[in-house]
């Protein structure tokens, strides 16, 4: 017999069950109880279940890393980096350090290191890499749960032919006290042709030294000069926030970076930082004066061909942020400076010269600031002023030379403000200088270079735009479609020699005399000349 069950319990608590047609209603109550018995039963085992589920204990989580630490003492094979495990999850930390990879988010199974277990900071030392590589690396820790990672950073290796100042076996400091002149001059010698010398961040001390004896030259007519020296065929490069910082002396003359008979040097970035603020002479310190001479310099070059300056800050110079020597056109019989460039480069507060060109040919000056110089004559933003000709010492016949030669230079968007004497001057009455196109710049000065003052008697000491004393045998001196605004003069021709055969054409001059001087012998046509005082620029200039 087929048995079929229907068990409910309605509102009115009247309990139906139909498992045999003879169970009669007198079971009811006993069936009832039993039924609601096992129902609990039930009821219990279910409710049971889910509070064991409710109060089970987790496992150990993966470590947790605040971060990972930013690439150091990159190489071409070798970098630094670490991390910080900030938490355990709960379990030991068995192994951590430094994943790495050329793909984004390394782990593990990529190329690691490992460095120590726990939690805390530690430093990973990551070899093994490529020369000129980008590279990813994460920080990571491990437990018996996993493996938790810090954020990812990048890095590129450098070049195998680039040598970092900071890294062994040079070891500079750069902490702004230690002298790190002989180990960035090691770094220097050792560096391979075309490659390249790194400064990293921070204040290098320089230290000027001795080539010879005497106060001004060693016998053979060379300056004393210290600093650095860069050799041919090399870069030279600082990062935007690395000094090489003059420490003080009393040296009449002295270059923090001085390229000397070199072929094809680059400088690129960084600040050259001079003494002029606590300078000295033997009897004590003296700013004022010239006991200490005129000559310290940021960046001297001498008898170089192809060198090209960029980006460099030359500042609190006691002579010259730049400086082209000359040699009395031949007196050592040296090869001139040949294919020149400054391109962005900044001259502040120097006291001597923004530049100096005494000697060269194929220069060019672009896309640079010059300001603020004063202190010791000229005082020009860029002075162009070949020497006079010396007997020759080599060979010893004392011939006459010619004097130095300044030929082929281009000054180019420029902006030239409150130098104490002219902005730029440009002279042949000692040497020779010839085809000098002066265009495109910007000039701002008050009469004597505003905040510093000057002697309006002094030759020097005009507040103006540009002096051209060039003698008619050379000449050729082109000021174009240039912005000049002056509390004074705005070009000046002469006064020392008749200059003559060059051309002023198509500038913009605010000055309360715009242009003065002889003008016989010159081009001088469609200038805009506004008369007035105009010490802040030309109103309107770029």
């Amino acid at each position: 017999m087929k048995r079929t069950c229907s068990l409910y319990i309605n509102t009115d608590e009247n309990f139906i069950c139909e498992f045999h047609p003879a169970i009669k209603r007198q079971n009811y109550l006993r069936m009832k109880n039993k039924i609601i018995i096992v129902l609990s039963v039930i009821l219990l085992f279910s409710t049971g279940c889910r509070g064991k589920q409710d109060i089970a204990v987790a496992g150990p989580g993966i470590p947790v890393l605040a971060a990972t630490t930013a690439a150091s003492a990159i190489t071409g094979t070798t970098a630094t980096s670490g991390g910080d495990v900030t938490g355990g999850g709960g379990a030991g930390v068995t192994a951590r350090g430094v994943c790495w990879s050329t793909s984004p988010n390394p782990t593990t199974t990529n190329s690691k290191t490992t460095d120590g277990t726990g939690t805390g900071t530690f430093t990973s030392s990551i070899t093994g890499l490529t020369a000129s590589t980008l590279y990813y690396a994460r920080a990571y820790a491990s437990n018996s749960a996993g493996t938790g990672y810090g954020a990812p950073v990048s890095f590129t290796t450098l070049a195998d032919n680039i040598i970092n100042v900071k890294n062994p076996p040079y070891n500079a400091a750069g902490n702004g006290s230690t002298d790190d002149t002989g180990a960035i001059q090691a770094a220097i010698n050792a560096c391979v042709s075309g490659g390249t010398v790194f400064v990293p961040d921070g204040t290098y001390m320089i230290q000027q030294k001795f080539y010879g004896s005497g106060n001004n030259n060693n016998g053979n007519g060379r300056w004393l000069e210290g600093g650095v020296e860069l050799k041919s065929n090399m870069t030279f490069k600082m990062s935007s926030g690395a000094v090489l910082k003059e420490i003080t002396n009393n040296s009449g003359a002295y270059a923090i970076i001085n390229i000397r008979q070199a072929q094809n040097v680059n400088v690129i970035g960084g600040t050259v930082q001079g003494d002029r603020a606590t300078h000295y002479n033997n009897d004590g310190w003296d700013s004022a004066n010239d006991y200490g001479g005129q000559d310290g310099n940021g960046i001297s070059i001498e008898f170089s061909q192809n060198i090209y300056i960029e980006g460099v800050r030359a500042i609190d110079c006691w002579g010259d942020g730049f400086m082209m020597g000359g040699d009395y056109g031949g007196v050592w019989g040296f090869v001139a400076n040949k294919n020149i460039t400054f391109d962005s480069v900044v001259a502040d507060n120097n006291r001597r010269q923004g530049l100096s060109i005494i000697a060269g040919e194929t220069v060019a000056v672009k896309n640079s600031v010059f300001k603020n110089t004063h202190g010791h004559a000229p005082q020009a933003g860029i002075d162009i002023e070949p020497n006079v000709g010396k007997p020759r010492q080599n060979p010893p016949d004392g011939m006459m030379t010619t004097g130095d030669i300044v030929k082929d230079v281009l000054i180019v968007n420029n902006q030239f403000m409150n130098n104490n004497g002219a902005q730029i001057d440009v002279f042949s009455w000692q040497g020779q200088t010839s085809n000098v196109t002066i265009t495109g710049n910007t000039f701002a000065t008050f009469y004597g270079a505003g905040p510093y003052g000057g002697n309006p008697n002094y030759n020097w000491n005009y507040g103006i735009g540009t002096r051209l004393d060039t003698r008619p045998a050379y000449g050729g001196v082109m000021v174009t479609n240039n912005w000049i605004g002056t509390g004074n003069i705005g070009i000046q021709i002469g006064p020392d020699f008749g200059a003559a055969g060059n051309t002023i054409t198509g500038n913009h001059i605010g000055a309360l005399t715009p242009i003065k001087g002889n003008q016989s012998g010159n081009t001088v046509s469609n200038n805009t000349l506004l008369v007035g005082s105009y010490p802040n620029g030309y109103p309107g200039a770029p």
